[in-house]
């Protein structure tokens, strides 16, 4: 029974009109927590009232994700983030989305078309009534909302997902150390330096296609190209950076930004940077591992943390969807969701896709560059960035046969291009998400998958419990001698050669362990890593945590399935990697009472960050933090060279602020690689203990650690503690653009490594039940007077406890938990 039924009639006009047949109209059921569901008989209709939905919860957070996606901050917000707009302008060209939305057919224009005339349709209800309706931030920024079309739409998925998830590359900033290591050691040893630091394969780093099905296929042998030698100077790459605070301060080709992001980095890890912190994790198993259902699935993607939610639930319900979940960002695709026939989900891919090519200029003509033995001009355009307050900037776009240009230097005669494997295949991409709901078996999903183009593992569950997993996008053929961890000549030679077919795509169905698992781990065991100098996939790899929570007995239930994450969430991701190293390092040494209390207080340790009611960890924490901190300094600082140390120092350990999640640091995972080489009697790359035995190196930095420890935090060992950092929802957008007030920060005593939200689901006796938990809230809006919506923030308590929400799919399940009801009339 309903606790609450208000049927309202709303139109363009103000005046409430007798019900029409549902063919013109939409109606929208919403559930104690606020998610609507959407019902219409049309896709137009439930699209319709899907932009009609967001745009009463979303409306301040969608028109500035709008404007940070297009470069037209400035225009509402001023010159403090024309360098933003600048760079979002120059660095993407979203010309061809205007012509893959003039390609589409009509029943996906639909889709777009009717979201933008929903969102439109309330911003009439706004100018109507805007001191009820009109979001406070649009008053406190002194701006009204702008209208919605379906250009909007689309770039809301292309700016959010293939600008943000598909478009990683470090590999100038992999040269930049290159040539610093060259520099201090010389050609040889650099380059056993860096390949100790950045490789590409990992025998023993964790898989999500069984070895069994993709097998590893050797260590490749890694020369160092000698097209190296004719490249230019180059700069580092420009990277947007985001204060503490999550606001969006510069991009790293001004120096003191630069100087900051290292800052950040040093301190706090890769994962702080909104540029390098690709994460999600997912499990799922079948009916051979489980007592109770047919199947499983859990899945947390790590968006970071924002308020309003970087997610949003809803239900599509009518034209050919019936499908309930919640999506990034209220895109029209729902990207965790199910049909009652398949439920599906997805974590970044981190596949390499983005190459950089150094393009030669004419010597006398900056307008043409070299390539395939003639000098091309640049395709090159203007665009105008309107700024609040100021004079308009007009700003120039340049395009080579590779790419768009982020870089162009006059005076060295070179410029940068960027190649996308996944450019022109935005719209495909988004339209294979947004009819996936249609798809009702394995088979079906496998092949819709393959009109992506972006970077996504993908993951899928039917109702009987079968499991399959995809690793979705489309990647370069190239060419031999093409390092790409580097960038390349632009001349021709080593211009990719096409794209591998989708069939290349790891994929597994089934397999034979009963679960498929990925915490941003590599796909299959001959698949490279990609260039981001942050992220290499190995066996110090936080995914082995998840694999281990598998393998740990035979039979599960499906509520243990969801209850792995109170341990993950908590779990020390470099301890059980590098503490053995450090236990057989010190065997039967004999060691000074405080420092075997120590090791013993390690060695009880559980390995889980848990604070206390103070918000403070724990002594075996402290010794940690303490002792890993001091190892990357003493065994690394004087391979990479100060300028360069600050990428490898951070730990990644909670006690200091993290972003979307918590993974082993690249410093740690190369100590890891080097340790297991050694112990195995395996030559390393490089020995960053220098001839030293490690085991000695260990030892000692364990022992200073505890003495300076005793020294600042006192004798009595069961009383130290470590300071936890606080967990905050920040009221900005992932590009550092405000999307809330400062007012709606939202913050718990200490870090939770697991998803912005998790989606629950169960296969039995064939249907999927759903459940999940959107932090904060469903809602974002605050109205004139400062108050906050009653599901702003309903389901931070929830989250933080690892409490779940049912997501009803039938009517009859949706009708029993709605406590509002609005039919709206359908406008074209």
């Amino acid at each position: 029974m309903k606790a609450l039924a208000i049927i309202v009639c709303l139109s363009l006009i103000s005046a409430c009109q007798s019900v029409q047949p549902l063919s013109d109209q939409v109606r929208i059921e919403r559930d104690q927590f606020g998610t609507p569901h959407i019902y219409a008989d049309t896709g137009y209709g439930v699209y319709f009232g899907y932009g009609y939905a967001v745009a009463q919860d979303r409306l301040f957070q969608m028109e500035m994700l709008k404007r940070t996606t297009q470069g037209k901050v400035s225009e509402v917000l001023g010159a403090e983030y024309l360098e933003l707009d600048t760079r979002i302008r120059t660095a993407y060209d979203t010309r061809s989305v205007r012509a893959q939305i003039a390609a589409l057919e009509q029943v996906e224009r639909d889709v777009l078309e009717g979201y933008a005339s929903g969102l439109n349709l309330y911003l009439e209800k706004v100018a109507e009534n805007p001191a009820a309706l009109l979001p406070i931030e649009f008053t406190h920024y002194g701006f009204m909302p702008s209208s919605w079309t379906a250009y909007d739409v689309a770039m809301l998925f292309v700016g959010s997902i293939a600008h943000r998830y598909s478009d990683f590359n470090s590999e100038l900033d992999n040269l930049a150390l290159l040539k610093e290591l060259e520099r201090q050691h010389g050609k040889e040893k650099a380059w056993s330096v860096f390949n100790a630091s950045k490789w590409l394969l990992d025998k023993d780093s964790p898989t999500t296609v069984p070895v069994s099905e993709r097998p590893f296929p050797g260590k490749p042998k890694l020369l160092r190209p000698g097209y190296l030698d004719k490249l230019a100077a180059l700069p580092n790459s420009t990277r947007i950076v985001r204060s503490d605070r999550g606001e969006f301060v510069g991009t790293t080709d001004n120096l003191q930004i630069a100087a900051l992001e290292k800052m950040q980095i040093a301190r706090s890890g890769a994962e702080f940077s909104a540029a390098m912190s690709p994460a999600s994790n997912f499990w799922a198993v079948d009916s051979s591992r489980l007592t109770d259902a047919d199947g499983a699935l859990v899945n947390g993607p790590q968006f970071d943390w924002g308020t309003p939610s970087y997610v949003y639930g809803v239900g599509l319900h009518g034209g050919g969807f019936d499908v309930v979940g919640n999506t990034l960002l209220a895109l029209p695709s729902l990207l965790f969701a199910h049909n009652n026939h398949v439920a599906w989900g997805s974590t970044a891919g981190l596949s390499d896709q983005v190459d950089l090519y150094v393009e030669t200029l004419h010597p006398d003509n900056d307008d043409l560059y070299l390539h395939g033995g003639k000098y091309l001009p640049f395709e090159s355009w203007t665009e105008t960035i309107k700024v609040k307050g100021a004079q308009d900037s007009v700003i120039t776009a340049r395009r080579s046969v590779h790419g768009m240009v982020e870089s162009f230097d006059a005076n060295a005669r070179t410029a940068v291009s960027r190649a996308r494997a996944w450019e022109g295949g935005e719209l495909s991409t988004l339209m294979a998400w947004v009819f996936l709901p249609q798809d009702k078996t394995l088979d079906a999903v496998q092949k819709r998958l393959a009109g992506v183009t972006t970077n996504i593992n993908f993951y899928y569950m039917d109702d009987e419990g079968n499991l399959g997993y995809t690793h979705g996008g489309r990647y370069p053929v190239r060419t031999a001698g093409h390092d790409p961890r580097l960038p390349a000549s632009g001349t021709g030679e080593f211009d990719w050669l096409g794209y591998r077919p989708y069939t290349d795509n790891p994929t597994t169905r089934n397999p034979s362990q009963g679960y498929i698992a990925n915490w941003n781990n590599r796909p299959s065991a001959d698949w490279i890593s990609i260039d981001l100098w942050s992220y290499n996939w190995a066996r110090g790899d936080r995914a082995t945590l998840l694999f281990d929570e598998l393998e740990a007995k035979p039979k599960f239930t499906a509520e243990e399935i969801w209850r792995m994450n109170d341990r993950l969430t908590f779990a020390d991701v470099s301890a059980p990697f590098i503490l053995p190293h450090l236990y057989a390092a010190i065997g039967d040494q004999e060691l000074s009472g405080p420092q075997t209390a120590a090791l013993q207080i390690l060695r009880d340790w559980d390995q889980q960050w848990v604070v206390d009611d103070d918000a403070n960890y724990g002594a075996a924490e402290l010794i940690m933090e303490s002792w890993l901190s001091n190892l990357l300094a003493a065994a690394i600082a004087d391979d990479i060279g100060a300028k360069y140390f600050p990428f490898y120092a951070a730990t990644n350990n909670p006690n200091r602020p993290l972003g979307a999640s918590m993974g082993t640091a690249p410093g740690t995972k190369s100590l890891i690689a080097l340790l297991d080489d050694q112990a195995e009697g395996s030559l390393p790359a490089y020995d960053f203990f220098n001839g030293v035995l490690s085991a000695q190196v260990l030892t000692d930095v364990f022992t200073e650690s505890v003495d300076t420890l005793l020294v600042e935090h006192g004798k009595d060992l069961s009383a130290w503690k470590l300071k936890a950092a606080p967990m905050t929802w920040k009221p900005k957008n992932f590009r550092g653009v405000p999307q809330a007030l400062d007012a709606a920060t939202v913050s718990v005593d200490a870090y939770l490594n697991r998803g912005s939200e998790s989606n629950y689901f169960v296969a039995k006796e064939g249907n999927i039940v759903g459940y999940d938990v959107v932090p904060p809230g469903q809602s974002g809006f605050v109205n004139q007077a400062g108050v906050p919506s009653k599901h702003h923030t309903d389901q931070m308590e929830m989250f933080t406890s690892f409490e779940l929400k049912p997501v009803p799919f039938t009517s009859e399940q949706v009708q029993e938990l709605s406590v509002s009801t609005e039919i709206i009339s359908i406008i074209r």
